[in-house]
C-alpha cells in the first residue's frame, strides 16, 4: 500500500509536497519540481527554494495546526505565471513530528476567464460612461444656448417650444445621472451611515485562507507578519525603483502581489501586478511611482487597522 501511494504521489499531475516543522521540503513530487525546472531530489537535498512564495504561510499553518484552502500564484521556470487552488493540511508523522501536506490544482484558465469577464464588464461601463458624457455635453450646450435664444423676439409658439426643450434637458440630465458608474466600494448606503461599520471588509478579507480564517490566534500572527514585513518590502521596492533596478523591482512586486492577494487587498494586488508587468517589459515605467504610492497608502491604512486590533 505504501508503495502504491508513493507511485500515485509521483505520477499525479497535481503539484504536491510535504514540509517538516521547520518548513523544509522532505517530499516533493515531479509536478511541483517541474514548476521550478528542478528535480524532486534537488529540492529535497537543499530543503528550501530560493523563491518559496508559500514559506511564510506554511510556517504559520504549521504553528496553527489547521487546514487551509486558498489560491496561490507561482512564477514558473519558464517565466510564466500559474494560479493554483491549494489545500494544505498539517499532520503528525509516525515519529511524532509535525508535517504539512500541500496539494494544488491549476486554475490559471479559470482565473484568466474571470479576468476577461471583469475586463469586459469594465469596458461596457466605460463605453456607457462615454455615451453618457456625450449626452451631457449636448445638454450643457443646449442649456447655455437657450438664454440667448430667449433674449431675442420670439412668437409665443417659439418661446413655448424653447421652454419645453429647456425642461426636457433637465429631465434628460437627471435620467443620465442614473447611468453613472457604480459607487466605489468605500461608499456607504444610508443604513450603513446610521450604523457605521469598520472599513476592514472593504480593504481586506481573510476568507481566502479557508477554515484557518476562523482561528483568531493565527489571524493575529498574520496581522503581525503583515505589519513587520510589508512596509519594509515596500521600502525595498521604493529603493529598487529609485535605482531603476527593474529586475529587482519585478521580483519584489511579485512577492508583494502574492501577499496582498492572500488576504484579498484587491487594489494593492492590482498595483503590484502592474508594477511587475511594467518592470518586466520595461514599458510605462513612469507609472510605477504612482502605483507604488497607491499601494503604500492602502498598506498604511491596513497597518493602522491591524495595529489597532492587536492593541
Amino acid at each position: 500500500m505504501i508503495k502504491l501511494l508513493s507511485i500515485l504521489f509521483e505520477v499525479t499531475p497535481h503539484p504536491m509536497y510535504v514540509k517538516d516543522a521547520k518548513g523544509r521540503f522532505v517530499i516533493v513530487n515531479r509536478a511541483f519540481a517541474h514548476l521550478f525546472g528542478l528535480t524532486p531530489e534537488a529540492i529535497i537535498e537543499k530543503g528550501v527554494l530560493e523563491e518559496d512564495y508559500s514559506q511564510e504561510r506554511d510556517l504559520g499553518l504549521l504553528n496553527a495546526h489547521e487546514v487551509a484552502s486558498l489560491e496561490e500564484y507561482y512564477k514558473t521556470a519558464t517565466g510564466a505565471g500559474a494560479w493554483f487552488q491549494t489545500t494544505k493540511k498539517v499532520f503528525i508523522g509516525p515519529e511524532g513530528g509535525k508535517y504539512l501536506l500541500s496539494i494544488s490544482g491549476e486554475i490559471t484558465a479559470c482565473k484568466t476567464a474571470l479576468q476577461k469577464s471583469q475586463e469586459h464588464t469594465q469596458l461596457q461601463q466605460e463605453q456607457l460612461d462615454q455615451i453618457r458624457q456625450h449626452f451631457l455635453n449636448y445638454i450643457k450646450a443646449t442649456q447655455e444656448l437657450l438664454p440667448l435664444l430667449l433674449s431675442v423676439p420670439l412668437t409665443p409658439a417659439q418661446e413655448k417650444s424653447l421652454r419645453a426643450l429647456n425642461s426636457l434637458s433637465g429631465k434628460m440630465e437627471a435620467e443620465l445621472a442614473a447611468l453613472a458608474s457604480p459607487p466605489a466600494a468605500e461608499d456607504m448606503s444610508p443604513t450603513q451611515e446610521l450604523q457605521p461599520s469598520s472599513p476592514e471588509p472593504i480593504l481586506y478579507d481573510f476568507s481566502g485562507l479557508g477554515n484557518i480564517a476562523e482561528d483568531a490566534v493565527f489571524i493575529q500572527k498574520m496581522q503581525r507578519l503583515f505589519i513587520d514585513i510589508v512596509p519594509e518590502q515596500l521600502t525595498s521596492l521604493t529603493t529598487s525603483v529609485a535605482k531603476r533596478d527593474w529586475k529587482e523591482t519585478a521580483t519584489i512586486a511579485h512577492k508583494l502581489k502574492s501577499t496582498y492577494a492572500n488576504i484579498k487587498i484587491i487594489e494593492a494586488t492590482t498595483a503590484m501586478k502592474k508594477i511587475e508587468e511594467n518592470a518586466t517589459t520595461r514599458k510605462d515605467l513612469e507609472q510605477i511611482p504612482t502605483l507604488l504610492q497607491h499601494a503604500r497608502d492602502i498598506t498604511d491604512r491596513v497597518v493602522a487597522i491591524f495595529t489597532r486590533e492587536l492593541g
